[in-house]
């Protein structure tokens, strides 16, 4: 029993840390046009390079298995591909001029 429970736990932890890469994403997508008095801040910048590797690090330690890495950075990835392009509407998400976003 306790082979199947830690397997299912090890899942469970694999998908939560999947969907918080896709969560880091959203918000990082969000702070993309941050900016105050004419600058641009770069928090979407600084959360991605101190969130990724955390949840990177997360994978790998809540599975045991060195291969996890790609869950969350596969989704992070593919959350910010999936914003660049133009949406039907019209409406883009990471702006081309924008270099916190780019």
């Amino acid at each position: 029993m306790s082979g199947r429970l830690d397997l299912a736990l090890r899942w469970f932890g694999l998908v939560l840390v999947t969907v918080l890469g896709a969560a880091v994403a959203l918000v990082d997508i969000g702070f993309a046009p941050l900016h105050w008095h004419g600058w641009r801040i770069p928090l979407t910048l600084l959360l991605a390079v101190v969130g990724n590797p955390l949840l990177v690090w997360l994978a790998v330690a809540v599975t045991g298995w060195r291969g996890a890495w790609g869950a969350p950075a596969g989704a992070w990835c593919v959350v910010w591909f999936a914003a660049s392009f133009r949406r039907p509407e019209g409406d883009l998400l990471i702006l081309p001029n924008n270099w916190v976003g780019v």
